[in-house]
């Protein structure tokens, strides 16, 4: 896929919403670049996929650059590239989310994956989050919402004047990690982080799940 595609929606409900809303196969978008400007009263699954099923064996995104506008009081499972990855293997590469703004009333809210299933085996690879806002009622990450699986590889990336709040559990690179383990805190043996740059970020939370920018 190669395109460049401005979303403009307003509506009271959405259910996996997205370029692809319900993503049941394998696939592959690259080399395009997205404006998703949505308000919507209540949202599960929103992102350039809204939701891969649990029996898609890959999806990945590839040289994408990516805006987003996102405003919700209710729902959950909000990502600029995938509300909730639920497939065997989920890979974000060479992919720039630039000036986004995602306010969400709901938890599973992150700047690029709302919910990751633990299933799903994440890798995210030379990618950059910059000057954003990302908001939820909890579990808000720049990178992942909630990181429920044991096995994500992260990768020379970069998040940068990225600006987060909630009333709990948030955190610059994930906001919860299994539920047990914050993700920067007490990593699993099958998570791997190499070169991941935090640079001006902040967080306005009553809870903050990692320690220190």
């Amino acid at each position: 896929m190669c395109l460049q595609q401005n979303m403009t929606s307003i509506a009271q409900e959405f259910r996996y919403f997205g370029l692809i809303g319900y993503n049941y196969g394998n696939t592959s978008i690259q080399n395009t670049s997205v404006l998703f400007q949505t308000q919507t009263v209540h949202v599960w699954g929103f992102g350039i996929i809204g939701v891969q099923e649990t029996c898609s064996s890959y999806a990945e995104l590839i040289n994408m650059s990516i805006s987003v506008r996102f405003s919700s009081s209710s729902g959950g499972y909000v990502g600029s590239v995938c509300g909730a990855p639920q497939g065997q293997n989920f890979s974000i590469q060479n992919t720039n989310v630039n000036d986004s703004i995602i306010n969400s009333g709901a938890s599973q809210v992150g700047g690029l994956c709302g919910y990751q299933y633990s299933q799903t085996n994440m890798t995210i690879y030379n990618s950059t989050i910059l000057k954003s806002n990302i908001s939820g009622s909890g579990n808000v990450g720049g990178l992942i919402g909630y990181c429920q699986s044991q096995t994500v590889y992260l990768i020379n990336l970069k998040i940068m004047f990225v600006r987060l709040s909630a009333s709990s559990t948030v955190g610059i690179v994930s906001g919860q990690n299994g539920g047990v383990y914050y993700f920067t805190g007490s990593l699993s043996s099958s998570n791997y982080i190499n070169d991941v740059l935090q640079k001006d970020c902040s967080v306005l939370s009553n809870y903050w799940s990692v320690a220190g920018c």
